[in-house]
């Protein structure tokens, strides 16, 4: 990604590697670990350098990618690492990112609506990336990795919520339509 130069601001998360002792960890099980400083969450400095210390003996996964707002790079998993290694170079690629337009049943751009991106697949674990759509009804979600997406694009409003899904979106995709219901009901009345 960095074509040979370190990247900086990479999110890096770290788990002992499935099969060897350490079992991958559900949702729950990975917020007690975080809870007690077992899971390992950090970011690359500003040379693109990390260091994680305290690790028991074992392989571990790191699962490094971009965020929200950071460098457009794809999340990418980095198995069989084992603890005591020094001076990893880890290749990333860059991210692909899918673009579009939400708007009503009128054709009208919604702003404000979150489109969530997310790719499931057996290499790189579950994958969501965010975007909100501007004033127009366009957004842009980043740091993809290729394959396909399902979108989930939520208007919110008060309490109501609107939501709807778009299923097998491939990532580079940059003319996505997202037709989304803004009307909501009210209730209103008199006490006496």
């Amino acid at each position: 990604y960095g074509a040979g130069k370190p990247v900086v601001g990479i999110a890096l998360y770290l788990q002992r590697q499935r099969g060897t002792g350490g079992r991958a960890m559900t949702p729950e099980q990975a917020a007690e670990w975080s809870r007690y400083g077992r899971l390992i969450n950090l970011m690359s400095n500003s040379r693109g350098e990390f260091r994680i210390e305290g690790l028991k003996r074992g392989r571990y996964e790191l699962n490094a990618g971009g965020y929200s707002g950071g460098p457009n790079v794809a999340r990418t998993c980095f198995e069989n690492i084992d603890a005591g290694s020094t001076d990893l170079e880890l290749v990333l690629q860059p991210g692909l990112e899918i673009r579009g337009r939400v708007v009503n049943g009128k054709g009208v751009g919604l702003a404000n609506v979150s489109v969530t991106a997310r790719h499931n697949d057996s290499k790189g674990g579950d994958t969501r990336r965010t975007g909100t759509s501007g004033a127009d009804g366009v957004f842009r979600i980043t740091g993809l990795r290729a394959g396909e997406h399902s979108l989930r694009a939520t208007l919110q409003s008060g309490r109501a919520r609107r939501v709807v899904t778009k299923d097998d979106v491939p990532a580079g995709s940059n003319e996505v339509l997202i037709e989304l219901s803004d009307s909501f009901l009210s209730i209103a009345g008199e006490l006496r």
